[in-house]
């Protein structure tokens, strides 16, 4: 989900709004431990994935030889 916007300009680009766009950002997420906040790992990048919606489709049918 991307930052909120006011007229297409980035909140975070809008001095008092910053505080606001900062809230909205998880500082340290890991799924043992804390090694973000012990500084065993570093982070470069963070990538974020919204499903909307999962569709399983399959069909049967003749099988030629």
């Amino acid at each position: 989900m991307p930052f909120d916007t006011v007229y297409g300009i980035s909140i975070r680009k809008i001095a008092i709004l910053k505080n606001h766009a900062k809230s909205q950002v998880i500082p340290n997420i890991a799924l043992f431990g804390r090694p973000v906040k012990e500084k065993k790992v570093i982070v470069s990048n963070i990538n974020k994935l919204i499903l909307n919606k999962i569709n399983y489709d399959f069909g049967f049918g003749p099988i030629e030889y």
